[in-house]
């Protein structure tokens, strides 16, 4: 028996823990310590979620430093779990993998488990959504600016944050596409900035992998980011935005047809469009280009129209302006009128009363948004300018400052409605009246080498109808007086006449435009002293009178619809007498007086520059031969020039022959040379006539021009 004074150790009674046990005990207190600290850290977050919620409405502002409030995007979210140091919640999660040795991975899958718990036991929720315009699941825009909703935890429904990636308010406005094949859409956005409200069109290809050019258009007009990779990497999702808006984008100012409605389309608005046609100009409108609006169209004719009234010069210049947007329904090429004379006789005042039908007149100093332009422009400039008034007239201030090659260029051009097309643009349209103004005429600016081609589409009409006056009711000692209280009240009421004449015409529509054309030109035409020059004429004389006509018309049809305060029967007499200028200016008007005064005009052209487009000829020894070192020169290049000077006479090309007469009946111009004894025959009488020049090479056909014909040309 046993000593019971014997003391046994205590490991031999403590039972002995074997390994599985203790390793169950040991993962007990682990699971312990991980559940105790992600409910520390569910806590924590869910209080840090609920002030991020708090703050964001607050209007963010920079601090000393530039750096913004916490409530802009700066990453993916990762709130601050210890204030004291700092440290996120990613920071804490590396911490505890490596305090408690266990994985990240299981550690995030152990805090979101009890997060998502914790959560919905909670009772304080967030109450109420952002106040703003929602876009797709994620985004809002209000006046702080753009903001993207970011969850606390993925897969938790309802436990966000709201993070600012603008600090300027960008609205997805619209989408909208061109009229051309391709479409070319863009993406359009409202800006509300420091500087007010604008629209910004952005083509959709920049909108492409990390948005850069879109978001930098955006910069550029104004709209403050957050500067960070997660921020725009948000906002260039947020740009791709699709809207239900939908926009056509009409290609210029005009007349424009659209799944079979008419409407007029405007830099700020489009007349007649309804609301299932949501249209604008294709391209950015600059302060309204130059068709602005000031006063009523009442005012303005009380106070500048109404006063002017029977002074023809005005009547052709506003009847011009006023008819540029019927030109499209006229059946008529395009074309102009030139009021040329001597300065301070009242041509400034003339344009600037008919630029004042569609907007603000130009002059010197004005600055660019102005309706009108002036001649010292490019041709490439001019054209430009046409597409930008299409419809709207094209008034040009003072022939004179301009370049006449520029100006020989421009008027087939503009008249021709089409601009030549150059490389990487695309070829410019328009369809114009022209309204022009100098002291010179189209013909003195040209010189010798006018065509006549160029006087009938920018008709030349002297402006003087008394002496040192181009008014009939305001006398040379009273213009200047006159002109200042005009200015004064062009400057009052300008552009509204032009918009409500618009709006009558496409109230009017189409085919009543067509039907009252017709009827009031043919009434014009109809007049005794209209039909009497008609009836002789020439065709392109016949162009011009028509052109008379359409402003006639139009004229017309403005004292119906009540846009002018005068008298039809003094606005036809005041078309004719303008017309009746043109005549007396402009000299012969039937087809023969056209080609004398054509065949006049290509004799000073050779006699000036016989030297520099021909190769004269001398014999030596029975041989044709250069006459000169310089003309050795040019033997080597003979297809360059015209012709040739043999035995004093001139062997003209028949390629040169040709070009020397565009658009004229080639067998008229050598019947009358024929006649005149200025074209020589070969012995059977015809043209043109086999010469030899050159003793090497085969004779070749010449028209044979005596040298009279530059001989006896008369300055």
């Amino acid at each position: 028996m046993p000593d019971e004074n014997v003391v046994v150790p205590l490991r031999s009674v403590v039972p002995e823990v074997s390994p599985d046990e203790e390793r169950t005990q040991q993962e007990t207190k682990h699971k312990a310590a991980l559940l105790k600290w992600a409910n520390e850290i569910a806590d924590v977050v869910i209080a840090a979620v609920l002030d991020d919620v708090a703050l964001r409405f607050i209007e963010s502002k920079a601090d000393d430093d530039g750096q913004l409030s916490t409530t802009d995007l700066t990453g993916d979210y990762d709130p601050i779990v210890d204030v004291k140091t700092g440290s996120r919640l990613s920071d804490a999660i590396k911490q505890a993998a490596e305090s408690l040795r266990t994985p990240e991975k299981m550690l995030r899958r152990v805090y979101t488990s009890v997060l998502k718990q914790k959560w919905a036991d909670h009772p304080k929720k967030i109450s109420s959504e952002p106040k703003g315009n929602p876009y797709g699941r994620s985004y809002l825009v209000n006046r702080h600016g753009v903001w993207v909703q970011q969850q606390a935890v993925i897969g938790l429904d309802g436990f966000c944050v709201w993070r600012r990636i603008t600090e300027t308010c960008v609205e997805p406005e619209a989408l909208s596409y061109d009229t051309t094949p391709q479409r070319n859409w863009q993406h359009h956005y409202l800006i509300t900035g420091e500087t007010g409200q604008s629209s910004v069109p952005i083509p959709a290809e920049h909108l492409g992998k990390d948005a850069n050019r879109a978001i930098n258009t955006l910069i550029r007009r104004g709209v403050h980011i957050v500067e960070s990779r997660h921020a725009r990497q948000q906002l260039a999702q947020f740009l791709r935005y699709r809207p239900r808006n939908r926009i056509i984008r009409a290609p210029r100012t005009g007349w424009f047809e659209w799944r079979k409605q008419v409407v007029f389309v405007l830099p700020d608005k489009v007349l007649g469009a309804t609301d299932k046609m949501n249209m604008i100009l294709d391209g950015i409108a600059a302060d309204g280009r130059g068709l602005h609006s000031v006063g009523t169209s009442e005012e303005w004719c009380q106070h500048v129209a109404a006063p002017l009234a029977r002074n023809s010069n005005v009547v052709l210049a506003v009847g011009t302006i006023l008819a540029a947007p019927l030109l499209h329904w006229a059946d008529e090429p395009g074309g102009g009128f030139h009021l040329f004379g001597d300065a301070k006789i009242g041509k400034t005042l003339i344009g600037a009363v008919a630029q004042s039908v569609w907007g603000r007149p130009f002059a010197p100093g004005t600055g660019p948004d102005v309706y009108g332009f002036t001649w010292e422009s490019t041709a490439n400039a001019l054209e430009e300018r046409a597409a930008l008034r299409n419809d709207v007239g094209l008034y040009l201030d003072e022939i004179g400052v301009g370049d006449p090659k520029a100006i020989r260029t421009a008027i087939y051009a503009l008249a021709g409605g089409l601009g030549k097309g150059r490389m990487r643009q695309r070829q410019l349209a328009f369809n114009i009246l022209i309204l022009s103004t100098g002291e010179r005429s189209v013909a003195q600016i040209l010189g010798d080498d006018v065509r006549a081609g160029q006087m009938v589409r920018l008709a030349d009409i002297p402006v003087a109808v008394q002496k040192g006056s181009a008014f009939e009711l305001i006398p040379a000692e009273e213009i200047a007086a006159v002109g200042r209280r005009f200015y004064a009240a062009i400057r009052d009421f300008h552009g509204a006449a032009g918009h409500d004449w618009l709006e009558h015409l496409v109230h009017v529509g189409p085919k009543d435009i067509k039907g009252n054309l017709d009827r009031l030109r043919d009434a014009w035409l109809a007049q005794r002293a209209v039909t009497e020059i008609r009836a002789r004429a020439h065709p392109q004389v016949v162009s011009v009178i028509n052109r008379f006509a359409l402003v006639a018309a139009t004229l017309a049809m403005a004292i119906e619809a009540k846009i002018l305060p005068w008298l039809q029967i003094d606005t036809d007499a005041a078309t004719i007498a303008c017309m009746q200028r043109w005549l007396n200016q402009h000299g012969n008007i039937d087809a023969a007086g056209e080609l004398l005064r054509e065949i006049e005009r290509h004799r000073k052209i050779t006699a000036a520059t016989v030297n520099d487009r021909f190769i004269w000829l001398s014999v030596k020894g029975r041989r044709l031969v250069p006459a000169s070192a310089a003309d050795q020169h040019k033997m080597e290049r003979a297809d360059e020039f015209d012709g040739f000077v043999k035995n004093g006479h001139l062997l003209v090309t028949p390629d040169a022959w040709r070009r020397w007469w565009p658009g004229r009946n080639v067998e008229d111009v050598n019947k009358h040379l024929l006649e005149a004894n200025l074209l020589i025959p070969d012995r059977k009488g015809k043209v043109p006539r086999v010469e030899k020049y050159n003793s090497d090479a085969p004779a070749k056909r010449f028209y044979v021009l005596a040298l009279a014909f530059i001989d006896s040309v008369t300055a």
